[in-house]
């Protein structure tokens, strides 16, 4: 199955295409889900919620739905995946509280970081099994968005 959907769900500029002039921003979500069937949860670079956020995003997601989340940038560009356990024990906290409606946590290098295959080794024995992890730099997701594009588009 191929999942089509877009890096957040809560943007004024569409209106009208996707929200009704009148949909108030606490309805996008619900809204967003009766036309995508994924969707990644970007704000989580910025600042990783609290627990209590993926129990709602889980309850009021329609089954069938996943979200992917961004890794925190304090453990992706302030750490650089350097001692990650604090990091993702508070991951595992929140990312349990989707269940079934995950999809994948995105972990997205900084650009400038050198390559480490015994860091990036050590961080991905410590993810729980449980939890689907994607790595990336941006211009690796950036070349692959290009190419995405020329498929779907032909």
């Amino acid at each position: 199955m191929i999942g089509v959907g877009t890096s957040g769900w809560s943007y004024d500029h569409w209106h009208p295409e996707l929200y009704a002039a009148e949909l108030a921003a606490r309805d996008r979500l619900a809204r967003y889900a009766d036309v995508f069937c994924t969707a990644e949860l970007n704000s989580s670079f910025y600042r990783w919620p609290r627990p209590a956020a993926f129990a709602s995003w889980h309850r009021r997601l329609p089954d069938g739905f996943r979200l992917s989340v961004k890794a925190p940038r304090g453990l992706t560009h302030g750490r650089r995946l350097y001692a990650p356990e604090t990091w993702l024990e508070r991951i595992a906290a929140g990312w349990h509280e989707l269940d079934g409606k995950r999809a994948v946590l995105l972990v997205q290098l900084a650009p400038s970081q050198p390559r480490d295959d015994a860091r990036l080794a050590y961080f991905l024995r410590l993810v729980p099994g449980w939890l689907r992890v994607s790595v990336g730099t941006p211009e690796e997701m950036a070349a692959f968005r290009s190419a995405l594009d020329e498929v779907l588009l032909s």
